[in-house]
């Protein structure tokens, strides 16, 4: 069976993400994950300098660890001005890092992963949400 993680990057407890994601799935074996719980320092891009990215005292790598661990993602994001949740944003800047970083094969793991993103509108599902 699939391992599936939920990453949930609204800044609100039991908001719109949250229950919609409940609904997803209802009866559906995952682990999840709130971004906002963990410290995500931003990305100090140094893709291009000779020296790259340097170690940052953060919670990513932890978050990273468990995606590589699971065989499903879930982006489950509020969409704020035309886009996702600051939280998100932030947690996936950093990919940048991860694709450079010698301790992850990230980007041949991430190729083998199936990705779903759950945006909440109560529109689009007919629910009343809070």
């Amino acid at each position: 069976m699939a391992k599936i993680l939920v990453l949930n990057g609204s800044s609100r407890e039991n908001g719109n993400t949250e229950q919609l994601t409940d609904v997803i799935l209802e009866g559906v074996s995952s682990t999840r994950i709130n971004i906002r719980d963990f410290l995500i320092q931003p990305i100090v891009d140094k893709r291009h300098d000779p020296e790259g990215f340097t170690t940052v005292a953060d919670d990513y790598d932890q978050i990273i660890e468990l995606v590589l661990q699971h065989d499903v993602l879930i982006f489950a994001t509020p969409i704020y001005w035309y886009g996702m949740s600051g939280h998100m944003k932030q947690f996936i800047d950093r990919w940048s890092q991860s694709l450079r970083d010698t301790r992850f094969s990230f980007k041949e793991e991430m190729k083998k992963k199936k990705a779903f993103v759950n945006y909440p509108t109560a529109k689009a599902v007919g629910l009343q949400l809070a």
